[in-house]
């Protein structure tokens, strides 16, 4: 309740936070909607594939996007059941 409160003031109140507006855009509720009247199309995938961008501050302290393959997944995934498993029953 605080910060929606303090959110309502700062917006509307004391107007600090200036008006904007981003041509081209689609609200969040928008794009579920529209993702809604979409049927689920499964795509062939490869161990190659871009399976997600992982942002990391690196060595240097600068933001950069690490590309991880499913293979890079599946790998550790593999890795992480090797250092466990000891510790693991399956089931």
């Amino acid at each position: 309740i605080k910060g929606a409160l303090m959110n309502f003031i700062i917006r509307k109140v004391k107007k600090m936070v200036p008006e904007y507006r981003i041509p081209n855009t689609v609200t969040f509720q928008t794009a579920l909607k529209q993702g809604a009247a979409n049927t689920f199309k499964p795509v062939e995938l490869t161990r190659d594939d871009t399976a997600l961008l992982q942002y990391t501050g690196g060595t240097t302290g600068l933001a950069k996007g690490a590309v991880l393959s499913h293979g890079n997944i599946c790998a550790n995934m593999l890795q992480a059941k090797e250092w466990i498993r000891n510790s693991l029953r399956e089931g």
